[in-house]
């Protein structure tokens, strides 16, 4: 004989037959959930996610619309400025070296090189390193633009002979009597091309110019094209005395 199981029988939810006898076959109830007594929990969970993915996309679309920060090459910590000059030739890095005293300092650590004559025609040697000295000159003039190159003709050697010294503490003097006798031959041949040079007509020194200029842009298009990509976001400014008195000059650490 079946016995009546131990469920309440208003129990919600659970049908069972009215009565049980003899001939009735036991078996397992037939569970009905209501769907209208269930919490809906499931669909305002999706609610808020997708409130929450509509805040982030909003918040993405307001960063994306801010305009782009660019740091300024002085501020980059210094270990960067560091593997900066590690991917420089020698040229890039003299004339980024130029342009404070922050890059001239990494430079002179670097490189070594104690003097870099703007004049030289050849390569200047030095045990830890070599420049060329006409094609820096270039570099820089494409850098600095026509003030460079004025300042370079009439001042490279003018401005930086000292009387009292009776030498040059910047580069080669300009004084006949006292340097020239006693200059290398491809020096010598410099300072009376630069004397005749400087005694030219202002459209004159123009046209020495482009042509100067055109022909090593040709051959150091690659260093112009990094050392643009490197300055173009700077802003930097030669504004320190001694990086315009190298520039007048020669390159002089120390």
């Amino acid at each position: 004989m079946l016995r009546e199981p131990d469920l309440h029988p208003h129990a919600p939810g659970l049908h069972f037959p009215e009565t049980f006898t003899s001939n009735t076959v036991f078996s397992s109830p037939q569970i009905d959930f209501d769907m209208e007594d269930r919490p809906k929990k499931r669909k305002r969970v999706m609610q808020e996610d997708s409130s929450h993915n509509q805040d982030v996309v909003q918040k993405s679309g307001n960063l994306c619309s801010q305009p782009t920060q660019h740091t300024e090459l002085l501020n980059l910590p210094p270990e960067l400025h560091l593997m900066l000059f590690q991917y420089l030739d020698d040229c890039t890095s003299a004339c980024l070296g130029l342009s404070c005293k922050r890059f001239y300092s990494i430079y002179f650590e670097r490189r070594g090189i104690w003097r870099v004559p703007l004049d030289a025609p050849t390569y200047y040697l030095n045990p830890r390193g070599k420049i060329e000295g006409r094609k820096l000159q270039e570099m820089l003039y494409e850098w600095m633009g026509p003030k460079y190159y004025l300042d370079l003709d009439r001042n490279i050697f003018l401005h930086a002979y000292d009387d009292r010294q009776g030498w040059c503490p910047w580069g080669w003097g300009l004084d006949r009597k006292r340097r020239v006798a006693r200059s290398p031959p491809w020096l010598r041949r410099n300072i009376e091309y630069l004397e005749w040079k400087i005694s030219l007509k202002e459209p004159a020194l123009d046209q020495i110019r482009k042509k100067a200029s055109s022909h090593q842009v040709q051959e150091s298009e690659e260093h112009f094209q990094q050392l643009h990509e490197l300055l173009e976001d700077s802003k930097l400014e030669l504004k320190d005395p001694q990086a315009i008195r190298m520039l007048n000059g020669c390159l002089v650490g120390g």
